[in-house]
């Protein structure tokens, strides 16, 4: 979700989405659109929606290219599907390029016929400095000088597992939003070095394993923290060394017997 952590303080969460900025097949979400002045205005999309920005000219609140360019956001996140290519053919990724020095681009729309751009769209757009992530798989590629780039997976596939082992772990009564907000963080936290150091934002696809522990981890703790988790299964977590341990020890192996 793009909404701030429900967790989190009234003040963060009011902070945080004067930095979220929408766009819905109308173009940007201001204040000023008569769509959203109407008595039947959708109350989600009016708790996104900011003063017009004054570099924004009137007319271009449908091109994503003078967006940016009036936004200079440090991320560009596309989720819907809704205009494959969007990011390559608006000249959304050049101006993101320009924009900020490491831009953010996240194509999370799949199968890849509907992703918002290619990986090498974004790496070539913006000089091979792009963070991209995709949720659609896309194969390792050369950038600008030789090196080479494994575009991120960022797809719930990566979470899912996690989730299921710290739900069984932990006994929860319920799937919290706080537990897939650990999932998130839990994955985040997942990625080595290594993949950082690669621009690579999460855990490579051969590491899924390993991650679901990860994100079990936290997501069992969060499940616990919010008093959703079985007393028993707390008990047994905390005489086994945690729920690091508990996954490890209840995750399940394909071996031959």
């Amino acid at each position: 979700t793009l909404a701030p952590e429900a967790s989190a303080p009234a003040t963060a969460r009011d902070a945080a989405r004067t930095r979220l900025w929408l766009v819905d097949r109308r173009g940007l979400l201001t204040a000023d659109r008569t769509d959203l002045q109407a008595p039947a205005a959708d109350p989600r999309k009016l708790r996104f929606a900011h003063a017009r920005p004054e570099a924004l000219p009137a007319g271009k609140e449908a091109d994503l290219a003078a967006i940016v360019r009036a936004l200079k956001p440090a991320a560009l996140v596309g989720a819907t599907g809704a205009t494959p290519g969007a990011f390559a053919s608006s000249g959304a990724l050049r101006e993101m390029g320009k924009a900020v020095e490491t831009p953010v681009i996240l194509a999370l729309s799949n199968p890849t016929s509907l992703s918002e751009c290619t990986a090498r769209e974004a790496l070539d757009a913006t000089g091979g400095r792009a963070v991209f992530a995709a949720g659609s798989p896309f194969a390792p590629l050369k950038a600008k000088g030789g090196a080479d780039v494994v575009p991120a997976f960022a797809n719930n596939a990566l979470v899912f597992p996690g989730i299921g082992l710290a739900t069984t772990i932990s006994g929860a009564s319920s799937i919290t939003e706080g537990m897939l907000v650990a999932a998130a963080n839990g994955l985040a936290e997942a990625a080595s070095e290594d993949e950082l150091a690669a621009r690579n934002v999460l855990p490579a696809k051969a590491r899924a394993r390993e991650a679901a522990l990860a994100v079990a981890a936290t997501v069992a703790a969060a499940a616990e923290d919010e008093g959703v988790a079985d007393a028993r299964a707390c008990y047994a977590a905390q005489r086994s060394g945690g729920w690091r341990a508990a996954a490890e020890a209840a995750q399940w192996s394909p071996e031959s017997v």
